[in-house]
């Protein structure tokens, strides 16, 4: 549901199973994934529907990679 999934970015090619580490103090997130491989293999995740505020959230919130700050209209 995050922008980077939607956006098909490597979010959208995880699978249940997937190895995920987080360093909070570092700011990064990690995944021991063949997102070439994934990509390559022609199968695009399909974005689901957004309907109310799951819609304003997938358009509005920025990337991880960005802070995944909700965008407001002063920025």
């Amino acid at each position: 549901i995050c922008p980077e999934a939607y956006d098909d970015g490597p979010i959208g090619y995880l699978k249940d199973g997937d190895e995920i580490s987080i360093d909070v103090n570092a700011g990064t997130i990690d995944a021991k994934v063949d997102f070439a491989a994934r990509r390559a293999s022609g199968k695009k995740p399909t974005p689901q529907k957004a309907e109310g505020l799951l819609y304003h959230y997938r358009h509005s919130c920025a990337s991880a990679s960005e802070g995944a700050l909700i965008r407001t209209h002063d920025e």
